[in-house]
């Protein structure tokens, strides 16, 4: 099984990168924020899911989980980075 033969399953594996690296990036921007607490559990969900995806894609040898690999590791390395201090103080 090829995930050629299946476009439903690119497409899907292509949502669910988009969605993660969007919750990583609104966590991010949303630091302190109302929402904060609900943009993390939805992080923390879509880390789960794209971890997931990245093992299913491995186990079916297909590129796809280098990709996925790579989102994963980007959702991580987004959220736990400090970028504030690479501003210069006002």
């Amino acid at each position: 099984m090829t995930t050629a033969e299946f476009p439903e399953i690119v497409w899907a594996w292509t949502l669910v990168q988009v969605l993660g690296l969007a919750a990583a990036l609104a966590t991010r921007l949303n630091l302190g924020g109302r929402s904060q607490a609900v943009l993390q559990a939805a992080f923390l969900g879509l880390l789960g899911l794209v971890g997931a995806t990245a093992m299913i894609s491995f186990r079916l040898n297909t590129a796809a989980g280098l990709i996925c690999g790579t989102t994963l590791a980007v959702m991580a390395i987004a959220v736990i980075c400090d970028f504030r201090g690479l501003r210069s103080p006002a």
